[in-house]
């Protein structure tokens, strides 16, 4: 039995082509806007509150980011500034398509950067721990570092190899996370020296008993 003929009235016909490009280049403002690109809401979650004021209590950022609402509880400032810095992020990036990319790849940078030293860092800590798990303490932390890294130059690689704006907003970006971690290492180098403490401390490694020894 024949089939009948398919009615396209009302439906628009567009190439393929056109329509994934459109798709593609949607979803990707929407990854740029809701995921990347630093907002407000960014300095109201409770993980980099959480972070700030542990790391003000270990006095390793100033001590107003570790104060507390009077009713609350809540540390108020600590969240005031992250907000203002995420703002302030925010509202240069949606200046123009090229501030966008600026911060997109900075962030990106940044995120790429922190999750792979984190990985290493764990591997360094229970490289020689007695006890360590070999796929726990040092594959998954191994194949984490790799990924990050790979991502990472994956990345910048890219934004290179296209040319134009994208590469010269690839070395702003750069730019500005190079800016920020000699920012964080000058604070680190001064705040440590500043506690009386030694930056680099090898302690003596423990033995196993006296790792799960209750005292």
């Amino acid at each position: 039995m024949a089939q009948p003929p398919v009615n396209f009235e009302g439906v628009e016909r567009r190439a393929l082509g056109t329509f994934t490009e459109k798709a593609y280049l949607d979803y990707s403002m929407y990854v740029i806007l809701d995921r990347a690109l630093p907002a407000l809401g960014d300095g109201l979650k409770p993980v980099q509150r959480r972070i700030t004021y542990a790391m003000s209590k270990d006095k390793e950022l100033p001590s107003i980011f570790g104060l507390l609402h009077g009713r609350f509880a809540t540390p108020q400032w600590g969240i005031w500034i992250l907000v203002a810095v995420s703002a302030a992020f925010g509202a240069y990036g949606v200046l123009n398509v090229d501030n966008l990319t600026q911060i997109t790849l900075a962030s990106n940078t940044g995120t790429f950067l922190v999750y792979g030293i984190t990985n290493l860092i764990c591997l360094v800590a229970f490289w020689s721990r007695p006890g360590a798990n070999l796929f726990k303490h040092k594959v998954i932390p191994a194949l984490g570092f790799l990924a990050n890294l790979m991502m990472l130059v994956g990345i910048v690689t890219l934004s290179f190899k296209a040319g134009g704006n994208t590469s010269r907003d690839t070395i702003l970006a750069l730019g500005m996370v190079l800016v920020w971690m000699a920012v964080g290492i000058v604070w680190f180098v001064m705040n440590t020296r500043k506690q009386g403490h030694e930056i680099l401390v090898k302690k003596p490694q423990l033995t196993e008993k006296e790792l799960n020894s209750p005292d």
